[in-house]
């Protein structure tokens, strides 16, 4: 791993200048990955990014209908106070889905930003500001798309590309480990997944010709466990989608800035990858340049690709493929549902993605090709979602 590197060093401690440092209930030391897993029993609860593993964001609550909706307001209002300079030339914005855990909820911001608050009042209990480095590379926006929580701890990924850990009822650094290079244009923006005993992360900074790679962090230590590199090197699986001549796979893109969904029967997180770098000129990159613009499924404990779909092949358009990938079931078979930034319609081919022991699998469609592309590709002129099979292992 790439890590030494001048840092910015310890962020002044914002709670103690706005005088709003506190402590939150302990409510966080009770989550563990089986109460995680069994998330959908708990609808007064947000435990992890997208409610439950599968990526459905369903709540199951009803108090809100159709028949009262129109009454909603404002029950409360938070205001953020952050002030001075932020990293990056860009935008910044709220992206984050809130995690709230028996009536604490835990919101990130943008610029290394983290606030606990009373999910009833908008009470805030503390307050956590990251040092952020002026000059990171930031291609889309300084935006934090949100944290996960367990063991008493609440995660979060920062834009100079570290993870780190806090204690959830104090909102104190535990633990801090930077998993990119900022340097080589690498960032991060992704809401961690806690699988197990691990965190799951993945990079940002295509645009900036990076390798996309995919992290798992044990939550107690800290320690590195596994990385998963979303752009092979010579002689891996797909490696011959890339010019043989050259190392533009060392700089193909494929970062995973989507939290990944999970299946525990399968053991496998599910992802989509982002664009091929540069993002518009396919000359450098002759082939389909996997696995940029795919969904790749995961093994959670191995860290390694068991197989792909790759929706744009040697893509030209940056049609990377960053849509959620949605688990569900219908008439007894095990879907996946992905809506793709192609704009590819849904359902009518279902590829089986069956999960083999050892090495990938890829799953495609016909269609016409992209100029520089070595097979097959997608038609982008169509509209909607994408639906897969996948068989569990047994």
């Amino acid at each position: 791993m790439t890590v030494e590197y001048v840092d910015a060093g310890e962020a002044i401690d914002q709670g103690l200048l706005s005088g709003k440092a506190g402590t939150a209930p302990p409510v966080v030391s009770g989550v563990t990955y089986e109460r995680i897993l069994n998330a959908r029993s708990e609808p007064e609860n947000w435990l992890t990014y997208y409610g439950a593993y599968n990526g459905q964001r369903y709540s199951p609550l009803d108090q809100i209908n159709t028949g009262n909706v129109k009454r909603i307001g404002p029950a409360w209002m938070f205001q953020a106070g952050t002030s001075g300079m932020i990293a990056g030339a860009s935008t910044y914005a709220f992206e984050a889905a809130p995690i709230v855990v028996d009536g604490v909820m835990f919101l990130s911001g943008w610029d290394g930003w983290l606030w606990a608050l009373d999910a009833k009042t908008g009470q805030e209990f503390w307050r956590y500001k990251h040092a952020v480095p002026y000059d990171v590379s930031l291609c889309c926006g300084n935006v934090n798309r949100g944290v996960a929580v367990a063991k008493g701890k609440v995660f979060m990924v920062t834009g100079n590309a570290h993870l780190i850990a806090l204690d959830a009822a104090t909102g104190k650094k535990v633990w801090d480990k930077t998993y990119g290079d900022v340097r080589a244009g690498e960032s991060a923006t992704v809401a961690p997944l806690v699988v197990k005993n691990n965190v799951i992360v993945g990079s940002s900074g295509g645009e900036f010709g990076v390798r996309g790679h995919m992290d798992a962090f044990d939550l107690d230590s800290g320690e590195h466990q596994w990385r998963c590199y979303m752009v092979p090197k010579p002689g891996e699986p797909g490696s011959e989608t890339w010019p043989a001549n050259g190392e533009a796979w060392a700089r193909g893109g494929a970062n995973c800035w989507i939290t990944s969904t999970f299946d525990p029967e399968t053991n496998l997180l599910y992802v989509g990858t982002g664009n091929p770098a540069p993002d518009f000129d396919g000359g450098v990159r002759e082939g389909d340049n996997l696995y940029t613009d795919s969904i790749v499924a995961v093994d959670v404990d191995a860290g390694q690709i068991r197989w792909h779909y790759q929706c744009t092949p040697h893509d030209l358009w940056d049609y990377d493929s960053i849509g959620e990938c949605i688990l569900f079931e219908s008439d007894g078979r095990k879907l996946l549902g992905h809506f793709d930034k192609n704009g590819r319609r849904n359902g009518r081919t279902r590829p089986t993605a069956r999960r083999p022991g050892s090495s990938t699998s890829r799953s495609r469609m016909s269609g016409p090709r992209q100029p520089g592309g070595a097979g097959s590709s997608r038609r982008a002129s169509r509209t909607g979602a994408r639906a897969f099979r996948w068989t569990p292992t047994t």
